[in-house]
């Protein structure tokens, strides 16, 4: 049985801390952006997204990719 990995879109992700809890913990809120090809390089999804962070009234906390792909038995 072998399993062949066809990759699928991938998502940009932004994450802002927005503010702090009562109890002094930081709050994060997560922007998604979806259907960014699988062949984008990482430089340009992250300066994208940086530039998306910019303009941004909170601060940036991390910008993350994250790939789906879909595995199937041949």
């Amino acid at each position: 049985m072998a399993i062949t990995k066809t990759s699928g879109d991938s998502v940009a992700k932004l994450k802002v801390r927005t503010g702090t809890s009562g109890t002094g913990n930081p709050i994060y809120r997560t922007k998604r952006f979806g259907n960014v090809k699988p062949l984008a390089a990482d430089d340009d999804i992250y300066d994208v997204t940086n530039g998306i962070g910019t303009l941004q009234k909170y601060a940036v906390n991390g910008i993350f990719r994250v790939d789906n792909a879909q595995l199937i038995e041949v």
